[in-house]
This record gives structure tokens, C-alpha cells and sequence, in this order.
């Protein structure tokens, strides 16, 4: 019976999954908001709406007209401007969110340069006093002009203008191109400053005439609304011509690299390729179409920006399904909870649950907890590992043959097998933690029996101490550091794993022990491994912990390959994508602090601190490269499991812990999205050679 109604409770948890996933794959609400075009133009009883602009291409914004002349944009990402033409007074119950403008407007700040080229086709560069380029990079003649003469002044970059300078010119409206989402502060800023802020999404336009109708958006704002219709024709006109153009067979590839390194291209049905194909060219990923290949709406990192073709650095952010790591870092420590069931909710279902929902969530996990009838003596103990992660990897395997339905690729029997494993994984490292105790390191084993009413952190504690005692703060710590390992995009070695092999068709714990095979590996879970031993040498041999200038001698000694392992490398610091700061040691950083004060370990985080700080200097000065440098999330994570008494054996299976829920979000996306195999490019480098027989071989 137990049986009966733990397999309703997955089933009624798999169904609320999969509607939330249907709603992020449909409707694109990972990161929490509606759909913009509600259909209702009803924003106040004082206004009676009239018409909408008639819009050939356009889908990224809207323009209604109400009586009075009142004027209403919308925005796709729902944010709406309502313009007062005529000085009306404006109603007092008009909805909550939509920023009024006296129009036409004038002295904009135009940090987005793809709209000068409008502004200047419908004669409403005067109505720009301020510019997010220099005069130097603009190309535009009209545009270069008007900074020559101070017409229109540089404001500094898009992500550091200068504030005092814009206020001075009574700036009425800034705006911007999609980049600001990378500096969100910038637009929080300015709005501070009372000066609204347009994000301009013609980029986002699927059509090329799409982002050219944007003119009239810019019409509406400048009082040109004529003019920018007449450009708009001509501008249609010219590409209706085009289309008689014939094919010239030559061939064009069109991407960018992305932050993370990785290669990104336009689907087929974007604009940049249909521009091509009006030229007369042909696009290369021609057959990237619908869905496949879609960009992942799970995790996502920024550690820098490409402005103008320059890389700039900037303070690194993560978000799980839209919602900033801080946000939720913060959340859960000002209600005093544990959150590593809520985050796995999140990243599985793609929302963050309701107070019920997490109840029945953290239920069924409970129940869940329990390895199979005798599953630890039999594939546990009988063949123990010396190393935790091949258990991990074997034992996975081994759940399959306790599966009745192991096979099936739905969403419901994924969404089952992942809440299974995330329940599951902490037992099977603290049980294969004890026996590797007993069989390899000569110790005593302690076999306890998970609580299902405990959260994962707590039970993890409890399950590897031999007393199974634990104090409230260090399962908060543990909690916060399962959280910042739980997702950290596609592009990583483990996650990619699991989404290549999920192409292929194969079973969840095929792709998952697959995974956990990539994340032993060295090069990927076992970094914070190296920043412990560094560490454990620099305690060694640097008499002083709070000098300054014998910390910086050791440090050249490393870098020069006189100390260490002789790699010249200061483990903990650097990261492939993150510049200025890694958001999970940030975090991490402030939630280890205070247990570091009550454990009597303040001395050695503040050697810690000090190397973080030092080293960029160090490096500077011995590489002679001024590359920004951070801090990795390796840096604390070691720290934080030496503090709270965890084995070294046990860093990277935690790490495999946290990281469970990950690979079954991206798991879940791929079954859904995918649709194809993936297949890596491959180019052999033998040359065709003949046949030679055997004896004349030399």
C-alpha cells in the first residue's frame, strides 16, 4: 500500500512538472513572465482605445492609439510607455506599470547604435543629445557630425555611463540595446534617476523587415510618424525588388562565439539568413529549423560581454531558470530554510513551487531516500571501490535491474527516475564512503539508516559521521554549497554528457553514470582536490598567514614552479568564463564566514581571502598579461567540506550530488527539444595511403 501512494505522489508531482515544462517550451516563461499581447487594451476608464498600428513584419512591439492623443507602446519584454502628445492630464487610475512620456520625446541617450541609422531616415536625430559610442566608431555620417559639432556628446559606455553627465542633460529616455541584460544595475541606475528605459528587441525580429519597421516605433516616439512610414515602404519596396535576384550559388556561414566558448549559429528561419538568402546567397546551416538546436532556458552564465568586438569584463552572474543565484541564495537565507530540494524543483519543472508543492516534493524525496531490499550489501559492499565516484557511476547502472519501467523517455518517467536519483545519491555515497573505509583505509564503518523527513544536507551529515550529529549551521552551509553546485549551464563536460547521450535514445541511468564518469575526471570535479593540497602547502611553509609580502614571495615561487606541484599554476583562481567574480564563490564566500568564526577557522580563510586578493597582482606582475582574475568557486567549496569534517574521497560525489538535479533538467529539455542525434564534427587526419603486404612492410 506504502508502495501505491508513493507512486501517486511522484505521479501527481510528474504531472504539476510537466505542465510547468509544457508552459516553458510553449509559451518561453522560464524566467517567470506572461505572454505581452494580452489582447486587452483596456488601461484606464478615462481613455477609449481607437485603433493599433497596422504592422507588416514587427512582432516585437505594438503601438495602440487611445482618444486625447494618447499613445501606447508595448514592448515584448512587457514593458509599456504611454505618450501624452497633446499635455493632457494624465488618469489617475491608469494601470500600474506603464511609464508615461511627454512626446514627442527629445534629449534621448541612444546607447542602442542600430537605431541611428533610423533616427537619421526619418530626421529625428535632433531629438538625441547623448550617444553610447564615441565618435571614433561611428560610421554613420550624419551621426559622426553631430559629435563633431556637440550636438550629440558620448556618455561612456553602455555598462559605466556617466551618470552626472546625463542627468546635467536632462535626459527624458534612454535607450538601449538587449546588451543591458548583461548589466541590469545600469537600467536599475538610470531609472533612479527618474529616466525611463527602452530596450530595443528588433534583434529578436525572425524577419529582416522586421527589425526595419522598428522606424516606425521610433516615428511614433519623435512626433515622425509619417516620415517613418514612408521610410518604411521604401525600405519594403527595395526588398520586394530584391527578390528577383538571382541565386549566385555562393555559400555564407554566419555565427559568434559565445562567453562560453562555444560556437553559435542562426536557425535558418532567423533573419540574418533570410538577409542572405534575399542577397542571393545561401546559408550554410540551412536546415537549422523549428526548435532544434535551441538555446537551453535552464542555466545560465556570464563572466563577460563582446561590445563593438571588444571583450569586456563584468561581475559574474548566474540564474537558474531566469532567477538570479543571489536572489535565491538570499531568499532562502532571510526565511532561515534549506533549499536544495526547492532549487531541484525549480530546475525540473522549471518554476519555483508553492509552500504545498514543496511539501509533496520534499515527501516524496523522503520516501524516496531508501536504497532497494539489500541493494547496499549486494552492489555495494561485495564489490567495494577505493574510488567513491565508480560506485556512484556502477551503482547508477545497477538501478536500472530495480526499475519496472527503465526505458520509457517520457516526461513523466523521467521526471520520475530524476526525483528517484536525487533522493537516492546521498546514500549511496555515504554507504560507499563506509565501505571504502572499511575495506581499503582499515577503519570502522557506520551504516545508518537515512530520515526521510530530513532535508538532503542534513541527511548527508548524518549518514557519513559516525555519531550521525550535526548542528543547524553547518547543514545550512552544506545546503548552500549543493545549491551553487546544482546547475552551471550546457556547456560543461558532465552536463554535455548527459545531453549527447539522451540524443542517442539511450535510459536515464545510462546517461546519468555516463555523467558521473565525466565529472571524476581531473580535469572537472576534482579541481577543488588541488586547491586543498595548495593550500595545505602554503600553510606549510608561509610562517606569517598575515603577511602580506611573505604570501606574495610564495606565491611567485609558484607561479615560477619552484613550489607546488611545478605546474605554475595557483589553483582556485581563474575561470574560463568568469572575469571580474564567480557568483558561486561570492556566495559561498559569505555563507562560510560565520561558521568560520565559531570553528575557531577565521585565520585560515583570511589566508584564503589574502591569496584571492593577491594573486591577480601576482600573476600581472610574472606574466606581464593584465587578464582579469577571480576567485573560482574551487577556491571555498574545499575549504567549506574541510570545515565541516568531510573526507576528501567525498568532494567530488558531493559535487556529483548537488549536480543530479542539473543533468536531469537538461536531460528533460533535450527529450523534449532535441528531436536529433548529436554528432560532434570529426576530421580525420590520414592521408589516403595504398595497401602495402606484409612482408614488404618496414
Amino acid at each position: 500500500m506504502k508502495q501505491i501512494k508513493r507512486m501517486k505522489q511522484i505521479k501527481k508531482i510528474s504531472l504539476w512538472c510537466i505542465l510547468l515544462f509544457a508552459c516553458i517550451q510553449i509559451l518561453g516563461c522560464g524566467d517567470g513572465q506572461t505572454s505581452w499581447k494580452s489582447g486587452d487594451h483596456e488601461i484606464s476608464s478615462e481613455l477609449n482605445y481607437e485603433k493599433s498600428m497596422d504592422l507588416d513584419y514587427a512582432t516585437e512591439f505594438a503601438v495602440d492609439y487611445y482618444e486625447n492623443g494618447f499613445t501606447l507602446i508595448s514592448i515584448s519584454d512587457g514593458s509599456r510607455f504611454l505618450l501624452n502628445t497633446e499635455g493632457e492630464q494624465v488618469p489617475e487610475d491608469l494601470e500600474k506599470g506603464i511609464t508615461v512620456l511627454n512626446a514627442p520625446v527629445s534629449n534621448i541617450y541612444l546607447v542602442a547604435s542600430a537605431a541611428m541609422d533610423m533616427f537619421c531616415s526619418i530626421g529625428a536625430l535632433d531629438h538625441i543629445c547623448l550617444s553610447g559610442l564615441p565618435e571614433e566608431k561611428w560610421e554613420i555620417p550624419e551621426a559622426k557630425a553631430a559629435m563633431e559639432s556637440g550636438q550629440i556628446v558620448y556618455a561612456g559606455k553602455y555598462n559605466a555611463p556617466d551618470y552626472e553627465l546625463i542627468c546635467s542633460k536632462e535626459c527624458r529616455l534612454a535607450i538601449e540595446s538587449t546588451m543591458i541584460g548583461h548589466s541590469p544595475e545600469v537600467k536599475e541606475n538610470l531609472e533612479s534617476f527618474g529616466i525611463p528605459v527602452l530596450v530595443d528587441h528588433s534583434s529578436y525580429e525572425s524577419e529582416p523587415l522586421g527589425r526595419t519597421e522598428w522606424v516606425k516605433l521610433y516615428g511614433v516616439l519623435t512626433g515622425n510618424e509619417d516620415v517613418a512610414v514612408r521610410a518604411f515602404e521604401e525600405q519594403k519596396q527595395y526588398v520586394q525588388e530584391l527578390s528577383d535576384v538571382e541565386t549566385t550559388g555562393k555559400t555564407v556561414a554566419f555565427f559568434y562565439v559565445t562567453t562560453a566558448g562555444t560556437v553559435s549559429v542562426r536557425k535558418s528561419n532567423d533573419y540574418v539568413p533570410k538577409m542572405i538568402d534575399i542577397a542571393g546567397g545561401e546559408y550554410v546551416f540551412r536546415n537549422l529549423k523549428g526548435e532544434d538546436n535551441a538555446a537551453s532556458s535552464l542555466g545560465n552564465v556570464h563572466g563577460y560581454i563582446l561590445n563593438e568586438g571588444e571583450r569586456e569584463p563584468i561581475e559574474g552572474r548566474l540564474t537558474y531558470r531566469g532567477y538570479n543565484i543571489y536572489d535565491l541564495i538570499h531568499g532562502l537565507e532571510r526565511e532561515d530554510r534549506f533549499g536544495f530540494e526547492e532549487i531541484g524543483y525549480l530546475l525540473m519543472c522549471g518554476e519555483l513551487p508553492t509552500r504545498r508543492q514543496l511539501e509533496e516534493f520534499q515527501h516524496v524525496i523522503g520516501l524516496e531516500r531508501a536504497l532497494p531490499d539489500n541493494f547496499t550489501e549486494d552492489m555495494i559492499m561485495r564489490a567495494p571501490s577505493r574510488d567513491i565516484m565508480n560506485k556512484l557511476a556502477s551503482a547508477t547502472l545497477a538501478l536500472y535491474s530495480y526499475d519496472s519501467n527503465p526505458d520509457a523517455t517520457t516526461v513523466e518517467n523521467i521526471m520520475r527516475q530524476g526525483i528517484s536519483l536525487t533522493a537516492k545519491f546521498p546514500v549511496i555515497i555515504s554507504h560507499a564512503y563506509q565501505a571504502k573505509r572499511r575495506y581499503f583505509d582499515g577503519d570502522s564503518m557506520f551504516l545508518h539508516v537515512p530520515d526521510p523527513h530530513r532535508s538532503t544536507a542534513e541527511n548527508i551529515l548524518h549518514l557519513i559521521r559516525p555519531d550521525g550529529k550535526f548542528t543547524d549551521d553547518e547543514a545550512k552551509l552544506l545546503d548552500r554549497c549543493l545549491i551553487l553546485h546544482a546547475e552551471h549551464g550546457g556547456g560543461n563536460n558532465s552536463t554535455f554528457t548527459v545531453r549527447v547521450t539522451t540524443s542517442s535514445g539511450t535510459d536515464t541511468y545510462s546517461a546519468i553514470a555516463a555523467a558521473v564518469s565525466s565529472l571524476k575526471g581531473p580535469r572537472h570535479g576534482g579541481a577543488n582536490l588541488r586547491v586543498v593540497k595548495q593550500f595545505e602547502e602554503i600553510k606549510e611553509n608561509v610562517k606569517n598567514w598575515k603577511d602580506e609580502g611573505e604570501v606574495r614571495d610564495y606565491l611567485c615561487r609558484i607561479l615560477d614552479g619552484a613550489a607546488g606541484d611545478g605546474s605554475g599554476l595557483i589553483y582556485g583562481m581563474g575561470h574560463a568564463i568568469y572575469t571580474k567574480s564567480d557568483p558561486r564563490a561570492v556566495a559561498l564566500k559569505h555563507a562560510a564566514r560565520p561558521l568560520a568564526e565559531k570553528k575557531g577557522m577565521s585565520d585560515e580563510m583570511d589566508l584564503i581571502e589574502l591569496v584571492e586578493k593577491l594573486t591577480p597582482e601576482v600573476f600581472a606582475e610574472k606574466r606581464g598579461s593584465d587578464k582579469p582574475m577571480c576567485a573560482n568557486v574551487d577556491m571555498y567549496s574545499g575549504f567549506v567540506y574541510r570545515m565541516l569534517g568531510l573526507p576528501k574521497s567525498l568532494y567530488t560525489p558531493l559535487f556529483a550530488t548537488a549536480r543530479i538535479v542539473g543533468w536531469m533538467a537538461h536531460r528533460l529539455e533535450e527529450v523534449t527539444t532535441g528531436g536529433k542525434i548529436i554528432r560532434p564534427a570529426y576530421k580525420p587526419l590520414a592521408k589516403t595511403t595504398a595497401y602495402t603486404n606484409i612482408d614488404e612492410r618496414r
